[in-house]
């Protein structure tokens, strides 16, 4: 089965740029870190690596880390954001400590570092809107009262100031546009993904997606020793109906059985789909015969009660409903189609009895399809 178009997958992509971005930040401050043992004098080195350490080192190594854990998991968003933009304002209050170390030992440092430019680039756009605004003021404001404090000149910080909120500004603006953007896009494929998935009359899944579900179901019943059975359902006389009482009558029956079929799977890995026509493929997981049983007889009656409402129908070709069973129990190996297949040979029972019943299918039915499967597999 091709996996869905969620919203996880594009998180994951997003993870991966920013883990990206680290590993090439981390280069960069090694790089930095080398450029300080050139450029500063042993005493001021030692100050110089401790700030880098706190502020910078072990910020990058507690991002890469968050990195890691989102790429494995999408949950905890809320404080692993939090954490994300506190490392991110540790960096950028490293950078101004260092530059106002260097300062006031008399030593030159570039007052717009490579690193935070980095971190806004790569880091700041991966993280949400609120988280990096919040983190970007700090960082600048941090910045502009340490280097008024440490006596650099008004001007100078003035003109340092302006381009931290300019670049940040622009970094913020990105942002916003890039998360539009997802979001557009995001809509446009979970569209596109749900009408290729979907019966566009009935909007219950169409006969490939529930093929490609199934499958996933039907391995995941193995794994975990559950049973789980099929309902091949089938209108009773729909094509007298559809004719006699006109096409728009006829789709409004099915859209009517279709909202009945639905309101039977509550759980998660219960399915409904249109497999054609008026005919109906239900799947219900790890159940029992009782509750199966259950089921069939509240459709029965739930479409006597639509075929009651539909006015001037042949008398003798009323609506109803047929249904054949396929129970795969705990230790069977039947794949989906063979159940299906055995599932249309009760149907088939239940047509040539008389019609508007079920069936579950029988060990004879069984037999041949293990029989059918084993001249296949010759083949």
């Amino acid at each position: 089965m091709k996996a869905e178009i969620e919203s996880g997958y594009f998180l994951n992509q997003i993870y991966r740029i920013r883990q990206l971005a680290l590993y090439f930040a981390l280069f960069c401050l090694l790089c930095f870190m080398y450029l300080d043992t050139q450029r500063f004098s042993e005493d001021l080195l030692k100050k110089v690596l401790i700030i880098r350490t706190i502020f910078q080192v072990i910020p990058i190594l507690l991002l890469m880390s968050l990195a890691f854990f989102q790429l494995c998991s999408t949950q905890h968003k809320f404080w692993v954001n939090g954490l994300l933009a506190l490392a991110v304002t540790l960096v950028g209050i490293g950078h101004a400590e260092i530059l106002v170390t260097a300062f006031e030992s008399g030593n030159y440092f570039p007052k717009v570092g490579l690193v935070i430019i980095l971190f806004y680039a790569g880091i700041i756009l991966a993280m949400p809107l609120m988280h990096s605004t919040i983190s970007s003021f700090t960082i600048i404001l941090y910045a502009s009262y340490s280097y008024v404090a440490a006596g650099l000149a008004q001007e100078e910080v003035l003109s340092i100031t302006v381009f931290y909120f300019a670049f940040s500004a622009c970094c913020l603006f990105m942002n916003m546009l890039t998360s539009k953007m997802y979001i557009h896009n995001f809509k446009l494929i979970k569209q596109m993904n749900q009408q290729a998935n979907t019966d566009n009359l009935t909007k219950l899944s169409n006969r490939r997606y529930f093929f490609e579900k199934s499958s996933y179901i039907h391995d995941s019943a193995m794994r975990e020793s559950k049973s789980f059975a099929i309902l091949l359902v089938d209108l009773d006389y729909f094509k007298q109906i559809n004719d006699a009482l006109g096409h728009d009558q006829g789709d409004q029956v099915l859209k009517q059985v279709a909202h009945v079929l639905q309101s039977h799977c509550k759980r998660p890995l219960d399915m409904v789909a249109r497999f054609g026509g008026d005919e109906f493929v239900l799947l219900f997981y790890d159940t029992n015969e009782a509750y199966i049983q259950f089921i069939c007889q509240d459709i029965i009656q739930q479409i006597e009660v639509i075929s009651s409402q539909l006015n001037n129908q042949p008398a003798k070709s009323k609506l109803g409903v047929s249904i054949g069973i396929a129970f795969n129990q705990k230790n069977d190996k039947y794949d989906v189609k063979a159940l299906i297949n055995i599932a249309d040979s009760a149907l088939y029972e239940v047509k040539k009895n008389g019609k508007n019943g079920y069936q579950f299918a029988d060990k004879s039915m069984f037999k041949d399809a293990e029989i059918s499967s084993s001249q296949l597999s010759l083949a």
